[in-house]
């Protein structure tokens, strides 16, 4: 992406669905660490600090709870530390920039728009 030539973050991992060939009519959720973050799987996710809009939202946190649940990572004690900072999603790969946060978890679209 844009922010990935202009900023040292990457794209931890993404969700998608088997279901759908046409990604406009998908949602993916995406773990955004800073390239040289530590975090390199989902597993170790758990020691980050983390941030997502809502803990009610499927593009971006549950999308990924689901996956870390079929891994067999989550449960209630997973996360370490973990913020939901209402919108805007987008300041959530800024504070990543930043170094505010460890992980952002985000739907893909808001990278996709950035």
């Amino acid at each position: 992406t844009k922010l990935a030539r202009e900023y040292p973050i990457n794209w931890l991992a993404t969700q998608k669905t088997a279901y759908s060939n046409v990604p406009n009519k998908s949602i993916a959720s995406v773990v955004v660490v800073r390239e040289e973050s530590p975090f390199k799987t989902l597993r170790d996710i758990n020691e980050a600090s983390i941030a997502a809009v809502s803990e009610k939202a499927f593009g971006g946190f549950l999308a990924l709870r689901y996956e870390l649940d079929k891994l067999g990572y989550f449960n209630s004690s997973f996360f370490e530390t973990i913020h939901f900072t209402g919108p805007p999603t987008d300041q959530l790969i800024l504070d990543v920039i930043d170094d505010q946060i460890d992980v952002a978890i985000v739907p893909a679209c808001t990278l996709e728009n950035m």
